[in-house]
C-alpha cells in the first residue's frame, strides 16, 4: 500500500460501514446500562408468590458427611408441606418440594426430608436447596424473595 491509498477520501460505503459500527457500539453500551433482564424475564414466569396471609415459610437445611465422599443433606422446614403433587387451590400456599442443586447442576426433585448426595469430588462444594411448586416446578417465593437457601462444605 502506497502513502497515496493511505490518504485518499473514504468511498460514501466506507463512511456508511463506519456510522454503522458507531450505531452498534452506540446500541450495545445503551443495553447495557438498561435492565433489559426485566423485558424478558418476568417474575411471575420464574416464581409463585406465597399469599400473605400465610404463616411466613422457614426453609434451612444441615449438611453432613456421611461414610465416603457422600453428604446427607436434612430439610429444617416451619410452615412448608413438602408433596409429591400439587392442584391449583395449592397455587400461593407454601407447598411442593425440594429441588436439590450440587454446584448448579440440578441432583433431582424430593418431598422427603433427607436425601444423600453420593461420591462427591475432594473439594468445596456449593448445595441449594430451594421449594418449587409442582406441576410448573416454579420456585416459591415470599415477600419478592425465593424460597431457597445456599451453603458450602469441603469434601476431604
Amino acid at each position: 500500500m502506497s502513502s497515496k491509498d493511505a490518504l485518499r477520501p473514504l468511498s460514501n460505503r466506507d463512511k456508511l460501514a463506519l456510522v454503522a459500527i458507531a450505531l452498534l457500539v452506540a446500541s450495545v453500551l445503551v443495553l447495557m446500562r438498561l435492565d433489559t433482564a426485566g423485558w424478558v424475564f418476568k417474575y411471575e414466569d420464574h416464581f409463585i408468590e406465597i399469599n400473605e396471609t400465610a404463616p411466613a415459610p422457614k426453609l434451612d437445611f444441615d449438611l453432613e458427611k456421611s461414610g465416603g465422599n457422600d453428604l446427607k443433606i436434612k430439610l429444617r422446614l416451619e410452615n412448608i408441606s413438602l408433596v409429591e403433587f400439587c392442584t391449583a387451590k395449592d397455587r400461593g400456599w407454601a407447598k411442593g418440594h425440594a429441588h436439590i442443586f450440587l454446584d448448579g447442576i440440578k441432583q433431582g426433585s424430593f418431598y422427603i426430608m433427607e436425601h444423600t448426595l453420593e461420591n462427591l469430588s475432594v473439594g468445596v462444594h456449593t448445595v441449594t436447596v430451594s421449594i418449587n411448586q409442582p406441576p410448573s416446578h416454579k420456585v416459591l417465593s415470599w415477600q419478592g424473595k425465593p424460597v431457597a437457601v445456599t451453603k458450602s462444605i469441603k469434601v476431604d
